[in-house]
């Protein structure tokens, strides 16, 4: 059942007033106000309305905060608050097969687990049991020495971004880690256009490398 931040969500993906929503769904405008204030318990039947009626205009419900509109072009779903590295995840589960490869570029590679413990732990326990190749660039940082050091890229700070982008089957996430959220953007154009920067940046970059320490006399 669709969820109070769906709702918003929704209707900003759609630019949708409150009173759009009211029209398309046959609900008082004050109904709809007092929902997405959190000022009424609304009945199952008012919130399969409102769900009906965003639906029809090519919303889709993702788990329980997550929404996307269905396009030919494009589809976005957004995930915010605490759990969005966990759904990052879920999502990623869900759509990569044995075998594909995922593309990181993170400019820290400790935010995810500085965010998300279980998950980050979840996800590499994942990555190795199901198969899945990933290669992931971030900036070089005292003592990263990583096994498997041949499936990273180190490059200098100031080529990487504040937002974080994952690329795997056909998406994109950008991760903004201030805001505690993550916009999915569903394109296989798109994904294909990222992999070729990614590739650019990958061939720019060097594997990390132990320094080697003089003897001592």
């Amino acid at each position: 059942m669709i969820t109070t931040s769906q709702i918003k969500a929704a209707r900003a993906l759609l630019d949708w007033t409150q009173a759009d929503l009211a029209r398309a769904s046959g609900m008082h405008l004050n109904v709809i106000n007092n929902i997405e204030r959190g000022t009424t318990n609304p009945r199952q039947g008012t919130l399969e309305k409102l769900q009906k009626a965003l639906e029809a205009q090519g919303i889709v419900l993702i788990a329980s905060r997550g929404v996307e509109l269905k396009r030919d072009t494009l589809a976005f779903i957004r995930h915010e608050g605490p759990q969005f590295i966990s759904a990052l995840i879920s999502d990623m589960l869900a759509v990569l097969a044995t075998g594909d490869e995922v593309l990181s570029t993170l400019s820290d590679i400790r935010n995810f687990s500085a965010h998300d413990t279980d998950a980050s732990k979840d996800w590499y326990a994942q990555k190795e049991s199901r198969g899945f190749n990933e290669r992931l660039i971030t900036r070089d940082m005292p003592g990263f020495y990583p096994r498997h050091s041949e499936n990273y890229r180190v490059v200098a700070a100031e080529k990487l971004g504040p937002v974080d982008t994952i690329l795997y089957a056909d998406r994109v996430a950008h991760i903004f880690w201030t805001a505690n959220e993550v916009a999915i953007l569903k394109n296989a154009d798109l994904a294909a256009t990222q992999r070729i920067a990614f590739d650019m940046l990958w061939n720019n970059g060097h594997e990390p490398v132990r320094p080697i320490r003089a003897a001592e006399d």
